[in-house]
């Protein structure tokens, strides 16, 4: 039989309990309230510690998926290839029984396959069948004149030009030329009166002082004239000139007769010869060229002084040069080389000096020798002793 506790002693544990929970409570609130303010101040670190590794996770788990795709296709088509290899080898076989002919070897083409090949070059390893070899283009080398040029700007002027004086001064009575007429050395064009007021002279006579063309009337009937004042100019303009200045660099290329071609813009796709006939003995301080003066080989009636000449000087002069295009011409690893063919159509590889380059053409100086053929198109495809088949009637 459970004895009841008396209601004194129920009292005293109460207040014994209440004293113990307001001792302890405060402690317990106050750490609680620590709590709550040390999650307050930091409330992003875990979430940023979290997400980023949740990430790479995420990552490095599609990476893994796709790398298993990609390792089963490689599988897959990896066995039907040796399927197919398997079918055309079968196939092969079967028509060589029934023909009761030998055939040629089926080709292999598993992953192995050697990285010339699949470039499409030959390396020559057995014998290459009807149609065998890197398809090419080639020209033969035959000797040529060729010529390499120094390109000037210059102006044709006449060769001689002379101004026309008076012998007296006085007034200018009469002037019997005008600008084109032709005049013989010694023809009086005018007359001077060197009267003065109270004074009578006989007139004075004018006179043209070479064989030429009056260029120019710069006196005036009735003004008055002094012997320095010159009243015409008469030019030999059947004998013309081209005056250019050569750069410095080029002074040592330069020699008297020499030949040139001169274009004009007046007669668009005609070429006219003329050669150097004069060299300026100095070279001018301020443009650092020398005065170079040509004559025409041959007097045009349509050519007059005052045009505007193109120039292109012959620096040197090649009779029998092997010329071929540039693109043939190959530059690797600080070499320069060609390809020619040589025996059994085999590509030999030839290292090159190259001289005059023009019109997109160069000159070769070593290496190959006139008749040889020279690779032109498909050269980028072969290498040395490369296998190689010449199609003839490629452009290039």
């Amino acid at each position: 039989m459970t004895k009841k506790m008396p209601k004194a002693a129920l009292h005293a544990g109460d207040a014994q309990a209440d004293h113990v929970y307001r001792q302890i409570y405060p402690q317990i609130d106050a750490g609680e309230r620590g709590r709550k303010r040390r999650r307050r101040a930091a409330p992003e670190t875990p979430t940023t510690t979290r997400k980023p590794r949740f990430r790479m996770l995420l990552v490095l788990s599609v990476l893994g998926v796709s790398a298993l795709l990609l390792a089963a296709c490689g599988e897959q088509a990896v066995s039907e290839v040796g399927q197919a290899g398997d079918e055309v080898r079968e196939n092969a076989a079967t028509e060589a029984g029934a023909g009761g002919t030998e055939s040629e070897p089926a080709v292999d083409r598993e992953a192995g396959t050697d990285s010339t090949e699949q470039a499409g070059v030959d390396t020559g390893e057995g014998d290459a069948g009807e149609g065998g070899g890197v398809a090419v283009a080639t020209i033969t080398l035959e000797p040529e004149a060729v010529s390499r040029f120094i390109d000037l700007s210059g102006e044709i002027r006449p060769v001689s030009t002379v101004d026309v004086f008076a012998s007296t001064g006085g007034e200018l009575t009469s002037l019997t030329v005008s600008r084109g007429d032709r005049v013989r050395r010694g023809e009086v064009i005018g007359a001077v009166d060197p009267s003065r007021p109270g004074q009578r002279f006989a007139p004075s006579s004018i006179e043209a002082p070479i064989d030429g063309t009056v260029i120019a009337v710069l006196g005036r009937i009735g003004s008055q004239i002094t012997p320095q004042a010159p009243v015409a100019q008469v030019a030999t303009v059947d004998r013309l000139e081209i005056v250019t200045a050569v750069p410095e660099r080029h002074i040592g290329t330069l020699a008297t007769g020499r030949p040139a071609v001169v274009l004009l813009d007046a007669f668009p796709g005609e070429e006219f010869a003329a050669r150097i006939a004069q060299l300026s003995p100095t070279v001018a301080p301020q443009s650092r060229t020398l005065e170079t003066i040509l004559t025409f080989v041959r007097r045009d009636t349509r050519i007059r002084p005052g045009m505007f000449a193109r120039v292109r000087l012959v620096a040197e002069e090649r009779p029998d040069a092997l010329m071929v295009p540039q693109s043939a011409v190959l530059r690797r690893r600080g070499e320069t080389f060609i390809y020619v063919v040589g025996e059994e159509q085999r590509a030999e590889r030839r290292l090159v000096e190259l001289g005059i380059d023009q019109s997109g053409r160069a000159e070769l100086l070593s290496g190959a020798a006139a008749g040889e053929q020279v690779v032109v198109r498909g050269q980028n495809l072969l290498a040395d002793q490369a296998r190689v088949r010449v199609v003839t009637g490629a452009s290039y």
